[in-house]
Parts: structure tokens; C-alpha cells; sequence
């Protein structure tokens, strides 16, 4: 086996994980949390306007129990007329004119609190209409983001895809206790396994390495690490990179 060759097969399939990780990354930091945000969002969306809704509906029924109370108070208006005829003195007469007049008064003031409700009934339906239209529009909108969201995604998934296809071919013909070693650092150092050094340091957490470290890389009888990071080192004109 030779390492450098191995190393090489490394180095360009490190290129393919770091295009895998940082889609990863994109898809399952960025996007989810945004889609459950505009989710969010339309929900309460709903449920604001469901509240305005529901105030008109009180009104309604609010108003309905006015107009049933009007109704009570006109058919006791027109018994206490219709018993006018039947009194004998003028004293149990001038009793009755008295309550029909109590009754006209009553029916008066109903009169106006359903006129008045009617009003409010009107300016809050006018409301709602105006609601609705902003929240749809909003909502809408919202959907859109969502669906252009999942289209983000389906198409970093067919971009993951093509790139793991492209990974085989490369996997399938490096040394499998290398390739277990490099895959075992690539999960842990967060997708980057193989490094460069450059200037004597680790390309990737820039120490400063040792003369004997740099002389055991060049031997390129085993894999040698980083003391630090924990990952593979190479020297690029070793290889003729």
C-alpha cells in the first residue's frame, strides 16, 4: 500500500464531504427553523383573526337578545292597551296610562340599544372584511416561503445525492482501515478529517508543529495527527498537489 497515493484518494474525497457537511449544515440548521417559524406565524395569523370573528359574533347574539327583549316589551305594551278598555275608574285608568307609558319609554330605549348595536355589528364586519384580506394576503405570502423552502431543501437533498454518488466512487477503492479512520474523525471534527500543513502549522487549527512532527508526516509510513485538532496532516508538495 502506498500512503501517499491513499492520502491523495483522501484529499479528494475530503472536497466531496466538505460540499456534503456544509449542505447538512444548511439544510438542518437554516431551513427547518424557518418553516417552523412561518408555521408559527400563520397560526397566530388564524388565530387573530378568529378572535375578531368571534366578536362579532357576541354582538350578533348580543343583539338578537336586545331585539327578543324589544319583542317582550311590545307585546306587554299592546296587552296593557288592549286592558285600557276593560278599567272602570278612572283611577285604575290613569295606573295603566302610567305603565303604558313606562312601557313606551322601556321600548324606547331598546329601540336605541339595538340601532346601536346594528351600528357596531356594521363598523366590526367592516373591520373583519379588512382583517381577513390583510391576514390572507400575509398568509399567503407566507405559504409561498414555505413552499420555496421545501423546494431549498428537495433540491440541497438532489445535490447531496449526486455528491454521495460521486463519494463511492472514490470510497470504494481507499484502504478500508484508512477510510474507517478518516470516516470516524469526519463525524467528530465536524466534517473536516484531512488538513494541509501550511508554514509548518496545522491547516486547520494553526499550531505551530514540531520539526519532528513535520519529519514523521513526510516518512508517510502511517497516518500522523494533530496534537491538537485531532486531524490528519499532509504536506501538499509531498504529494505534488
Amino acid at each position: 500500500m502506498n500512503l501517499k497515493d491513499e492520502i491523495k484518494k483522501l484529499i479528494k474525497l475530503q472536497e466531496i464531504d466538505k460540499q456534503v457537511y456544509k449542505l447538512n449544515l444548511q439544510k438542518s440548521n437554516n431551513i427547518p427553523a424557518k418553516i417552523d417559524e412561518l408555521k408559527e406565524s400563520i397560526d397566530q395569523k388564524q388565530k387573530e383573526f378568529a378572535a375578531f370573528k368571534d366578536k362579532v359574533n357576541r354582538l350578533e347574539l348580543e343583539k338578537k337578545n336586545k331585539e327578543g327583549e324589544l319583542t317582550q316589551k311590545e307585546e306587554n305594551l299592546k296587552k296593557a292597551k288592549s286592558q285600557l278598555y276593560q278599567l272602570k275608574s278612572n283611577k285604575e285608568y290613569q295606573v295603566k296610562l302610567n305603565e303604558i307609558s313606562s312601557i313606551e319609554a322601556d321600548i324606547s330605549c331598546a329601540e336605541e340599544e339595538v340601532i346601536k348595536f346594528l351600528d357596531n355589528i356594521e363598523q366590526e364586519k367592516a373591520e373583519v372584511k379588512k382583517e381577513k384580506e390583510k391576514v390572507e394576503s400575509e398568509t399567503n405570502k407566507m405559504k409561498q416561503e414555505i413552499a420555496d423552502l421545501e423546494k431549498e431543501t428537495k433540491e440541497i437533498d438532489q445535490k447531496i445525492n449526486e455528491l454521495e454518488n460521486k463519494r463511492k466512487s472514490f470510497t470504494s477503492d481507499v484502504d478500508k482501515k484508512i477510510l474507517n479512520q478518516y470516516q470516524d474523525l469526519l463525524k467528530k471534527r465536524n466534517g473536516l478529517a484531512i488538513v494541509p500543513v501550511v508554514n509548518n502549522n496545522c491547516g486547520a487549527c494553526h499550531i505551530s508543529l514540531t520539526r519532528q512532527k513535520v519529519n514523521e508526516i513526510k516518512m508517510y509510513d502511517k497516518l500522523i495527527l494533530c496534537e491538537s485538532c485531532v486531524r490528519i496532516l499532509y504536506i501538499p508538495e509531498d504529494l505534488e498537489l
